[in-house]
């Protein structure tokens, strides 16, 4: 099967007027059998018009003769020269997503860490541990003290670690001077060569259609995300403890704004979805790449 059959509008007249003519051929075959069998011996008695009435049973034949040869020969050349335009174009598509994957693998891939290789995921796990557990303790401040520097607070174990780390994954969302070439490589495939895939093929159709809204869904996440000053700090503000004179530069104690947690949580939540959305874009576009590459087949 070809890659990209030519469009229906541009095949089926040829076809249609073939099948006309075919019927209209047989059918006057039939009327000539009838008529012998009626009067034998018309063509004897009124010669001239026998001759008309043959003339005119013949033109539907010739018709489906012509028609078909030349409806096999056009047709036969419109798929050589579909097929060769849909080979150059799944070949374009090919190239385009292979540089596209291999950002978006860049934005999923947190390799960038003391200890190896982190699974983003897992990442975005443990700082909502962290945020879980600073949320609780934000609700059961005292009234008087809540979103005041006198709030108390205990800090998760690995609270540092795991805000940083999280932090790292955001970042890694948007590689550096990469983010641009993304969007323009999108751009490239979703409005300049997917267009040009002119099918009657619904599967590959749904498809195309699919990594389209991938990369939508792709962009919008990105930009909620990038609109965030601060989604996911480091660490907690710190601020020194006065609770004796003179002891200001002694101690320090964590400073945490009311509903900060609640918000870094929803934060957290959209960084998953973004990954998500990494991910479903990366699977969307294997899935065309392959659908092409069997029609090519």
């Amino acid at each position: 099967m070809a890659l990209a059959s030519y469009p229906v509008g541009v095949s089926w007249r040829p076809s249609w007027t073939t099948l006309l003519a075919g019927t209209g051929a047989a059918a006057a075959l039939a009327m000539g059998c009838l008529l012998d069998w009626i009067k034998p011996t018309f063509a004897e008695q009124m010669p001239v018009t026998a001759n008309i009435v043959a003339g005119a049973a013949l033109v539907p034949a010739e018709i489906f003769v012509v028609y078909g040869v030349v409806d096999r020969l056009l047709s036969r050349r419109r798929q050589q020269r579909w097929t060769s335009v849909a080979a150059e174009l799944a070949q374009a598509i090919g190239q385009k997503w292979s540089d596209l994957r291999e950002l978006l693998l860049c934005m999923r891939r947190f390799d960038d860490h003391p200890n190896g290789v982190l699974d983003p995921e897992a990442v975005i796990t443990r700082a909502e541990s962290v945020w879980e557990a600073l949320h609780l303790q934000d609700e059961a401040q005292p009234g008087e003290v809540r979103g005041t520097a006198d709030a108390r607070w205990e800090l998760p174990d690995g609270c540092d670690e795991a805000l940083g780390d999280v932090l790292g994954v955001w970042l890694q969302l948007w590689p550096a001077g990469l983010d641009t070439e993304r969007r323009a490589l999108q751009r490239r495939i979703a409005n300049v060569l997917l267009p040009r895939l002119a099918v009657d093929d619904p599967e590959l159709t749904s498809a195309a259609r699919l990594l389209v809204d991938a990369m939508n869904d792709l962009d919008d996440l990105l930009q909620g995300l990038d609109e965030v000053e601060e989604p996911f700090p480091t660490s907690p503000y710190w601020t020194s403890d006065v609770s004796e004179p003179g002891d200001a530069d002694m101690d320090t104690r964590p400073v945490i704004a009311h509903g900060a947690p609640e918000c870094a949580l929803g934060n957290l939540r959209e960084l998953r979805r973004t990954l998500h959305a990494v991910d479903q874009l990366i699977e969307r576009g294997d899935r065309l790449i392959k659908l092409l590459t069997d029609r090519r087949q």
